[in-house]
């Protein structure tokens, strides 16, 4: 998730990249449905911001989730941003716990998805589908990055969010 893995225009198209692994700074949950992830989101993303802000660092890039299987049954989610370079001991009191982890490399089928989080279902669908009837079999984990920032007066017709596929061939 290299800043040129996030293209200035969206892709409104399925593709095919190849990205180099990304050191990221997250959080992780495992989860056993989906019932109560907003919250998770809420709270990640603010412990992150203040481990952030303790250690003086910025992110490279947007937030991600990354998840290690499809949220239909237990899973586990990272919440995070990228990093331009990896940094530990990185903590946030409490119950829960800021980490450095890394998105991996290699070939990535990617589409961004316009529109409010309603349509991501729809989106992951159809690169799913365009992954498949190009030969390439997901490896089972993926993520999303979340271009533009959610704020609770938004539009959401205004929202870009990029999908990961990583696949082989």
């Amino acid at each position: 998730m290299t800043h040129e893995a996030i293209p200035a225009a969206p892709r409104l198209e399925p593709e095919l990249v190849r990205l180099p692994e990304q050191p990221t700074i997250a959080v992780r949950y495992h989860l056993e449905s989906q019932e109560g992830i907003e919250q998770r989101f809420d709270e990640g993303f603010q412990a992150i911001g203040a481990a952030l802000s303790r250690a003086q660092l910025q992110p490279a890039g947007p937030a991600f989730a990354h998840y290690d299987r499809m949220p239909t049954e237990p899973f586990t989610v990272e919440l995070g941003f990228p990093t331009d370079a990896e940094y530990a001991g990185l903590e946030f009191p409490g119950d829960t716990k800021v980490i450095t982890s890394k998105l991996s490399g290699g070939h990535v089928a990617t589409l961004s998805h316009l529109g409010g989080f309603d349509g991501l279902g729809t989106a992951w669908e159809r690169l799913l589908q365009w992954a498949a009837a190009h030969g390439h079999r997901p490896v089972g984990h993926f993520w999303e990055v979340y271009v533009t920032e959610p704020t609770p007066d938004m539009d959401p017709s205004t929202l870009r969010t990029d999908l990961f596929l990583p696949v082989s061939s």
